[in-house]
């Protein structure tokens, strides 16, 4: 489970198996708590395998780029094809409430001072390529 301590820390996308995607703190900064809730509800007739892709938001796709040379691109599929009958018929119910978020305030970001010694290559394979600027705090609910 992440927590507010996980805020500001690297995260790395090209990971080896067994390896932790969180990586150390590679910015200070100032989190704060924004008190807000919000709620979704979403009811739904499932027919076909793209409804539940679109109903249940699964999708994926990466690209990028290193210089003129190197470029990629990868996509995701999270689901199989599910049997159909013509007397089947299902119905998918998701709710989702946020309680409230921590979030870092851009403006207060400092980059850590072992990063002034790293070149870019090294910043990627220590820390990652992203980080964690905010965390939400609810609860999702997928009944079929």
């Amino acid at each position: 489970a992440y927590d507010d301590k996980d805020i500001l820390r690297g995260f790395k996308l090209n990971v080896q198996e067994g390896e932790n995607p969180l990586k150390s703190h590679v910015f200070e900064g100032s989190v704060n708590s924004l008190p807000f809730s919000t709620s979704y509800t979403r009811s739904a007739v499932i027919q076909s395998i793209d409804d539940i892709k679109d109903m249940m938001e699964i999708k994926g796709h990466l690209s990028m780029s290193y210089g003129p040379m190197i470029s990629g691109s990868g996509g995701g599929s999270y689901l199989q094809d599910k049997v159909k009958s013509k007397r089947q018929i299902s119905i998918l119910y998701r709710t989702r409430r946020v309680a409230y978020a921590k979030k870092v305030d851009a403006r207060t970001l400092v980059p850590r001072a072992e990063l002034d010694h790293l070149s870019p290559d090294k910043i990627i394979e220590t820390y990652g390529s992203k980080f964690i600027d905010q965390i939400l705090y609810g609860a999702q609910l997928d009944v079929i």
